[in-house]
């Protein structure tokens, strides 16, 4: 007969990562304070100001789970620390935090913002990102060429970037297809070349727009820079904005 040990280990283990959890509780309390909004909205009495929205703004989670670290042979993801619900309860180990709406400080200027939107690598080696452009009242600017700069790791010179327009909200989607070194842009048929396989299995990947002389403030870029000092004029005003510098695997 097998032992209680051997069972727990012909047991198989579930995949669910700490990181998506706490991604998934997170967003699970963003789409109830958005329903609860909408619904409280839709009734004629909040139309006629009777009524007030009431939403849960905050949530305590006390978690009891087992808890393992595994380490892993894909070198993209690391060690990742895995939830098991069903492990027995004298391996369980709690677990408590809480999920709360924060207010967001309000950065007031132009800015370029670029976000990656598989933040959990789960569509490496190709990657999913998006540019946002905002003017110095924080309205989306469509119709805008920016820049997209790639940089492979241990090149000596910087490639030519992709001038791409934004669209009607402000925003730019591309696929970075790594593996067939393509730059896929939506709206734009056809593909970028641009080549990020070298020795250093990562490359960076950043955007710029020149600054409309109507914009100003600007909101000054987060480290790290990308690898250049960001031109000015003679008011210290940043000539262009510049996004934030993402560092991405190859492999």
């Amino acid at each position: 007969m097998a032992s209680h040990d051997e069972k727990n280990k012909e047991r198989e283990r579930p995949g669910t990562t700490l990181e998506e959890f706490l991604i998934a509780c997170q967003k699970s309390l963003a789409r109830s304070i958005k329903s609860a909004q909408q619904m409280g909205k839709s009734d004629s009495e909040f139309a006629q100001g009777e009524r007030p929205v009431y939403v849960i703004d905050e949530v305590d989670f006390d978690l009891s789970a087992g808890v393992h670290i595994e380490p892993t042979d894909n070198r993209r993801l690391g060690e990742r620390v895995l939830l098991d619900f069903e492990a027995p309860a004298e391996s369980r180990s709690r677990l408590r935090f809480t999920v709360a709406t924060k207010p967001v400080e309000l950065i007031v200027g132009a800015k370029l913002e670029l976000a990656n939107l598989d933040p959990l690598g789960e569509e490496l080696p190709n990657a999913r990102l998006r540019v946002w452009l905002v003017n110095h009242r924080g309205m989306p600017v469509a119709n805008y060429p920016v820049r997209l700069h790639f940089a492979r790791a241990g090149e000596k010179r910087l490639k030519r970037p992709i001038t791409v327009q934004t669209d009607s909200v402000g925003r730019i989607d591309f696929v970075v297809e790594t593996l067939a070194n393509k730059v896929k842009v939506v709206r734009v048929r056809k593909r970028y070349d641009v080549y990020l396989q070298g020795s250093v299995e990562e490359y960076f990947v950043w955007a710029t727009a020149d600054r409309h002389e109507d914009w100003k403030p600007v909101v000054e870029p987060a480290a790290p820079f990308p690898p250049r000092e960001i031109e000015r004029d003679e008011d210290g005003l940043p000539t262009e904005l510049c996004s934030e510098l993402l560092r991405l695997r190859t492999k």
